[in-house]
């Protein structure tokens, strides 16, 4: 499920789980540890993530892969 703030398309956690390949459990890990933020977090806890950290996830995942 999709939705907007801000005029930013997010996606929910489940969504961005797949896309970047971790399952949610790990996304809300990483987030409890500073490493990878929602973009937005409503004030029932409900995390969004954006089309600009799948990229820059992937990004980043690529450049470590080049150092190894």
């Amino acid at each position: 499920m999709e939705g907007k703030q801000n005029n930013v398309k997010t996606m929910r956690i489940d969504a961005f789980a797949k896309r970047i390949g971790v399952s949610c459990q790990t996304l809300r890990r990483w987030d409890a540890q500073g490493l990878l933020k929602p973009a937005y977090v409503f004030p029932s806890g409900q995390r969004r993530y954006t089309e600009q950290q799948v990229t820059e996830y992937i990004e980043a995942c690529k450049k470590k892969a080049e150092k190894s």
